[in-house]
């Protein structure tokens, strides 16, 4: 089978506007959240808290991480692009009721709900007041926690 040479041109000229279609398609993705970190009732200071997004079931983004201050308030924000809406979840490392060395690891899952399209944040996924001490997670350890 032959293809002239104005048929090449025409799927050429279909394959790049599908591909710059499919480039601009791709959207930011912003995501915040807020809370206070307690410890048996109290502020629970430096813990680390990371805000990430879980591409697959190895490997996240880390959109923006930080550590609670001395009333154990944090907020946490971040961005990206994407096509698909992302999977964000927050991590939380402390050593609330752990004598041992190593941190324990928290995850909680954000609503999809929380995350907007465009640069600005809407509303803030409102964690309150978060007591460690009553959490019953899953036994998941880790010496140290990547920053």
């Amino acid at each position: 089978m032959k293809m002239n040479f104005k048929t090449i041109i025409f799927f050429l000229i279909i394959y790049i506007q599908i591909s710059i279609e499919r480039r601009s398609s791709t959207r930011i993705q912003v995501v915040g959240v807020i809370g206070t970190i307690l410890c048996k009732g109290k502020p629970y200071y430096h813990a680390r808290v990371k805000l990430v997004n879980y591409l697959t079931f190895r490997y996240l983004d880390v959109l923006d991480s930080i550590t609670t201050n001395r009333y154990g308030y944090f907020y946490v924000r971040g961005h990206t692009k994407g096509y698909f809406t992302i999977r964000p979840y927050l991590e939380i490392y402390h050593k609330c009721n752990r004598e041992r060395k190593g941190y324990k690891e928290i995850s909680i899952r954000i609503p999809t709900s929380y995350v907007f399209r465009g640069p600005v944040i809407h509303k803030y996924y409102n964690l309150g007041f978060f007591d460690l001490a009553g959490v019953k997670s899953k036994k998941k350890y880790v010496l140290e926690y990547i920053k």
